[in-house]
């Protein structure tokens, strides 16, 4: 009898290790998909919105950019509302300006947003901007490193007249432009050091660092 209650004793005991070992792995997927939600919230770090004026309701515009620091990422969201455009002067006369970063959430930017912005070296354009006005970057002569949103077909030969680009990138969408661009006012005998064009866009091409169409036209 003695030998036969041992046995059970054995069995239940093994059976609370299995359930155990069951227990373990049902709790893993939970730590796993801990781990994943808490990633997604690490962003690049947005510039707090106190330090800019919001016009609209459902959808803002940034309509005044009120700080001093030398990098700027705009938020895409605040509020919950999405940062959808750039109002005219939102930037103007901003020395401290070094970078600016757009959330792909902004489709609009104003003429003269950024004029006279002259120490701003680097910007990133969100891709979803359909247009470039010519006047946004206005006395931008520091500007050095800049991109051609996906969505944009057509830029204008001045877009860049007062800036020295040393790094310019071309989207997907780009149709037309010409070498002119690649000239500052000041620089005429400048060219851009470094073009790169979007594997997708069906016009431009870089060979041996040249930009060229794809008939093979040297800009």
């Amino acid at each position: 009898i003695n030998n036969k209650a041992h046995s059970d004793d054995i069995k239940v005991s093994v059976s609370e290790k299995k359930l155990k070992r069951v227990n373990v792995k049902e709790e893993k997927p939970k730590r796993e998909s801990a781990v994943k939600k808490s990633s997604k919230k690490v962003i690049v770090d947005e510039t707090d919105s106190k330090y800019f004026k919001f016009t609209g309701h459902s959808k803002l515009t940034l309509a005044k950019f009120t700080g001093t620091m030398s990098k700027v990422v705009i938020p895409e969201y605040v509020e919950g509302k999405p940062v959808v455009a750039i109002a005219k002067g939102a930037f103007e006369d901003c020395n401290s300006l070094l970078e600016l970063v757009m959330p792909e959430s902004i489709v609009t930017i104003n003429g003269s947003a950024f004029k006279n912005c002259s120490n701003l070296k680097t910007m990133h354009i969100s891709n979803n901007v359909a247009q470039l006005v010519s006047t946004s970057f206005e006395g931008c002569v520091s500007l050095e490193e800049v991109n051609i949103p996906d969505n944009v077909t057509d830029v204008n030969y001045r877009m860049f007249v007062d800036s020295p680009i040393k790094k310019l990138h071309l989207g997907k969408s780009l149709k037309s432009v010409t070498h002119v661009l690649f000239r500052t006012r000041d620089y005429m005998n400048r060219k851009t050091e470094k073009i790169t064009v979007d594997k997708d866009n069906q016009n431009f091409e870089v060979k041996n660092d040249a930009l060229l169409t794809k008939d093979g036209k040297v800009l």
